[in-house]
């Protein structure tokens, strides 16, 4: 008797043993429809033997379906299984996706143009490395912003496709997807798919159809472009490395990092990473370290200020633009330079409080402060939810409400007034809910505007030449969030922001306002020391037995009844403590932020080895559910918030 196991497109939690009929010609990889309960459904053959060890009479497969799961995908769909906890049906929605396959249409020749500058000693350098580099290796590209660290893509990619291999080059952000995309199709024409969520479903089908079929052999795309099923493979890349938007929040929770190395491990290909603030993981974990620590063509790096906040003197009259940044970019206006400025909160103020009780104005779902908006809502980002501002205090009725601390729109309308001749543009989620927006604000920016006022939307990889003066507001902020990656998030977002100043012709200027000038992690940012800082961070997680020194797994329990909250993690919490291995399992405590949407969060923390912690994700498939509480395992979580 021959069976197929068969991935049934079902939210199950397991594959089905199903009879092959005799007259069938059948493989792996084949989709199938089979009989599932009372229907039948779709599936994917993922193992055929011969064992008659059946204990019940096998349903047969009734057809077979045309375009199949290749190989590489069958691999990637085990591996989501086996790392994430997931069901196999949606392994095989991530990895695959969910649009038709269409035979692909070719699409015409693009006249292309390599108009690439000569290479520095350092890039020549990188190259080689990557070269030379063995097969499933991971090799960092630690480069200063403005290094060049595209132009060593851009050769990379020449030279395995001369090998007639393909490329897969990872962006953290949709808005990077067009610079980039520009860039390769110049270069390398039509060969160029590029991927990201702002495609329609037909168009995503075509994409993935000529990557598929061999027509196209680089792929540019953010996260969800790692699982592209590229006929011979043969490089891996992954830009902005550090960047957090690599691991999914949503379920299955993966990091596109680790699917990264495992393909790479698996196909023996190098896997690029490039960044110039690597994670301290990714500092000490890469097989091989390369550095570019200078800009091309010898530019310097951008001056570096920190602002105190407390001297009355930058900052006088309550102003929240300091003196020295607002002087700066009224001559950089002056001589038709551009200037940026980071405000790392989003509307008018954090804030509302009373006058006289000084009660702060609440969210009713989270517990935490509204934030005041120029439209007079208040607006809870966490829970998403908005009001209109009431003229009493809902504590005690009195008529004065008051705005505290410093967001993006109190800062444009000051910036409006104080240089009043400039040309703002401003861009967060409010200004650009869409990718479309989005790109527009960059476009108008780059071709018409002075002052670019951004949240964390502008610090990443923008390249544009004229930005002579950038500012970053709020950094405190990011330093005070209670999470152990706090101190390098900060240090990372001070020298990417500070990277887009002073990329072209002109030198940069950056100012950082904080009411901690002392604090070391600023004083090696703006030392631009990343050696130190990486010693020091080391240092503290591995006094507190935090990543990169052990391996993290973040149980997330939640739900409208706190106590079942609590105690159904509690009844998670002693299976654990079953599951024999080397684990550190702290008990279960309530979340750093411990309510959203009015659903109380509850968590358990586990510290493990990396031999461990397959033993702890087998263990956890065992875990027992409650019908009013939703629990999450994030494994390798980017933040425990």
């Amino acid at each position: 008797m021959n069976k197929a196991q068969v991935l049934v497109c079902r939210g199950v939690g397991e594959c089905f043993d199903y009879l092959i009929p005799d007259t069938m010609a059948l493989q792996e990889g084949d989709r199938v429809r089979v009989p599932f309960g009372t229907h039948t459904v779709e599936g994917i053959v993922m193992g055929m033997s011969s064992e008659d060890d059946a204990p019940y009479p096998l349903k047969p497969i009734e057809t077979v379906l045309s375009f199949p799961v290749s190989f590489h995908q069958r691999q990637l769909i085990r591996y989501m299984i086996s790392q994430y906890l997931t069901t196999p049906y949606k392994a095989y929605q991530t990895v695959i996706g969910s649009v038709k396959r269409r035979p692909p249409s070719p699409l015409p020749p693009m006249e292309t143009q390599d108009t690439s500058p000569p290479l520095s000693e350092y890039q020549t350098a990188a190259i080689a490395a990557v070269l030379a580099c063995k097969g499933g290796e991971s090799v960092l590209l630690h480069g200063v912003t403005g290094s060049g660290k595209t132009a060593v893509y851009m050769a990379l990619v020449a030279h395995t496709l001369e090998r007639g291999e393909g490329v897969i080059v990872l962006v953290p952000e949709i808005a990077l997807t067009p610079q980039l995309s520009r860039l390769f199709m110049g270069r390398f024409g039509s060969t160029v798919a590029v991927l990201h969520s702002g495609l329609t479903p037909k168009q995503r089908a075509e994409a993935l159809s000529r990557i598929e079929a061999g027509l196209c052999r680089v792929v540019i795309g953010p996260r969800s472009a790692v699982f592209s099923d590229m006929p011979g493979l043969g490089l891996l890349v992954v830009d902005e490395c550090h960047d957090s938007s690599y691991k999914q929040e949503a379920h299955p929770r993966y990091d596109a990092l680790s699917v990264a190395q495992f393909r790479a491990k698996v196909l023996g290909i190098p896997l690029l990473l490039g960044s110039a603030t690597p994670t301290l993981e990714q500092w000490y974990s890469a097989a091989k370290r390369v550095s570019m620590p200078f800009r091309v063509a010898n530019r310097p790096m951008p001056s570096m200020h920190l602002l105190d906040m407390t001297d009355s003197d930058m900052f006088p009259d309550h102003h929240v633009i300091g003196k020295p940044l607002l002087d700066a970019m009224k001559v950089a206006c002056s001589r038709e330079e551009k200037c940026m400025v980071l405000v790392n909160r989003r509307g008018y103020a954090p804030s509302v409080s009373c006058g006289r009780c000084k009660k702060v104005v609440n969210c009713e779902g989270c517990g935490l402060p509204l934030t005041y908006h120029v439209d007079r809502q208040l607006r809870c980002h966490r829970c998403m939810v908005s009001m209109p501002l009431s003229p009493h205090c809902p504590h005690c009725r009195h008529v004065r409400l008051e705005t505290s601390g410093t967001a993006i729109q109190k800062v444009a309308i000051e910036l409006a007034k104080r240089i009043p001749t400039a040309r703002l543009l401003r861009l967060d989620r409010d200004t650009a809910s869409t990718h479309g927006q989005m790109m527009r604000i960059l476009d108008a920016f780059r071709q018409e505007g002075d002052i670019l006022i951004g949240t964390q939307m502008i610090a990443k990889g923008h390249d544009i030449p004229a930005v002579t003066v950038v500012g970053l507001v709020g950094i405190d902020t990011a330093l005070g969030i209670p999470d152990f990656r706090a101190r390098e998030r900060a240090f990372q977002l001070v020298l990417q922001v500070s990277g887009r100043a002073g990329r072209g012709e002109k030198a940069g200027e950056v100012y950082i306002q904080t009411t901690r000038p002392n604090d070391e992690t600023l004083q090696w940012a703006v030392a631009h020391d990343i050696p130190r800082f990486m010693d020091s961070e080391s240092g503290f997680r591995q006094a507190l037995y935090y990543p990169p020194h052990c391996r993290l797994i973040n149980i997330m329990a939640s739900g409208l009844d706190v106590s079942l909250v609590r105690d159904h993690l509690d009844t998670i919490h002693t299976v654990l403590r079953g599951i024999p291995g080397d684990h550190q399992l702290y008990p279960p405590t309530p979340s750093p932020v411990d309510m959203i949407k009015r659903h109380h969060r509850w968590h358990v923390l586990i510290k493990t080895t990396d031999s461990g912690l397959a033993d702890m994700i087998e263990g956890l498939r065992g875990m027992p559910v409650h019908k009013k509480v939703r629990v999450i395992v994030d494994i390798d979580p980017q933040s425990i918030v």
